[in-house]
């Protein structure tokens, strides 16, 4: 018997497995990127990254992106969306305004798009960079993006 037998599976406490997929549409975590990626805790503080962004929904995000079929979201595809943020980010770290590499985001949105239409990416992986996209206002929306990005990556191995 191969190891990965039940693999997508769950022991349920009977000691039985049960499917761990559902037929529900996949979803971003309810109330996500609402107030944006800052909170600011005193007013005479410079804003800071919510710790949900980092510790809290890339674990559902990724969970979510798991994929029974095994050709969509793979972990490599995911990765190369990533590797173009990084990208991104050194143009914004080596001076550029934010002006400047707008089009960028943009740019990255439509390699997604296209992922989806060719079946290499789900419509949920569609909706997380379009809703960061909406997100970013200047260079340091994107940083906090890049940071919630990296976070996401480094969960999918897990799924």
């Amino acid at each position: 018997m191969a190891n990965n037998q039940f693999k997508g599976k769950q022991n349920n406490r009977n000691g039985g497995y049960q499917n761990n997929w559902s037929n529900e549409p996949k979803r971003l975590p309810e109330g996500y990127l609402v107030g944006g990626y800052y909170y600011q805790p005193d007013e005479s503080d410079k804003p800071v990254l919510r710790k949900e962004y980092i510790l809290g929904y890339p674990v559902k995000i990724a969970g979510s992106l798991a994929e029974r079929d095994r050709n969509l979201n793979k972990s490599s595809q995911i990765r190369k969306y990533y590797d173009y943020c990084i990208r991104i980010r050194d143009l914004i770290s080596s001076g550029r305004k934010y002006e400047e590499v707008e089009s960028e985001f943009y740019r990255l949105a439509n390699f997604v798009s296209y992922a989806e239409s060719r079946k290499l990416v789900t419509p949920l992986f569609v909706e997380f960079i379009e809703k960061n996209i909406e997100n970013i206002h200047n260079n340091e929306d994107f940083n906090a993006f890049v940071k919630h990005f990296e976070a996401v990556v480094a969960h999918l191995k897990e799924k």
